[in-house]
């Protein structure tokens, strides 16, 4: 899963260094480091996570924690619409409020976890073309979006544009192009992928 690759320059620029000419790179994610519901945040994270906060900080209230990625506690893609203080204000307006040290973790994970590159289709599009390397060959997406309502849509495409927004699941097939040499800079790719 590409979104959990970062630096994400540095993860494509070193599989195409290994790719022979003519070689195939097969890459599947979630662009703007969406999962199902978009934050990355489950159910099992959550609950063990509480019993950890209680066991290490005996906090027994954190045991009271009630979570399920339903979109009802945490709105599905509220990262995308929401600014860091918002989210942690929505997360104590739930039962994560009863465990403080959870609600810090996951407004981090959320916002900062290095785990997630939170790079979009277009950003990945044109860092392959920027290495001149290498060359797409099929795309496949999956658009759907669920329980976007129409006014947090347009708010967020606003922000990260259209085509970055509708593609919730995306799978690249890269061949490596032959007579290409040398190696990918990665600093060029990232000066030419940043987002304004």
């Amino acid at each position: 899963m590409l979104e959990h690759a970062n630096p994400v320059e540095k993860y494509l620029a070193e599989a195409l260094r290994v790719l022979k000419p003519d070689g195939l790179l097969y890459m599947t994610w979630q662009p703007l480091w969406f999962s199902a519901k978009g934050h990355h945040i489950h159910d099992t994270m959550v609950h063990e996570l509480a019993k950890l906060f209680a066991r290490e900080q005996n906090m027994e209230e954190c045991l009271q924690v009630e979570y399920a990625n339903d979109g009802k506690t945490i709105p599905d893609w509220s990262h995308l619409w929401q600014t860091e203080d918002e989210f942690n204000a929505t997360l104590y307006n739930t039962q994560l409020r009863y465990c403080p040290p959870l609600v810090a973790h996951l407004v981090d994970t959320v916002y900062h976890s290095p785990g997630l590159n939170r790079a979009s289709l277009s950003q990945i599009l044109q860092f392959l073309e920027v290495t001149q390397v290498a060359e797409v060959l099929k795309t496949k997406f999956q658009t759907q979006v669920e329980g976007l309502r129409d006014d947090m849509a347009e708010h967020i495409a606003s922000k990260y544009g259209h085509t970055d927004v509708a593609v919730r699941g995306a799978q690249l097939w890269v061949r490596r192009l032959p007579g290409s040499v040398g190696p990918v800079h990665t600093s060029t790719m990232r000066k030419a992928t940043q987002r304004h």
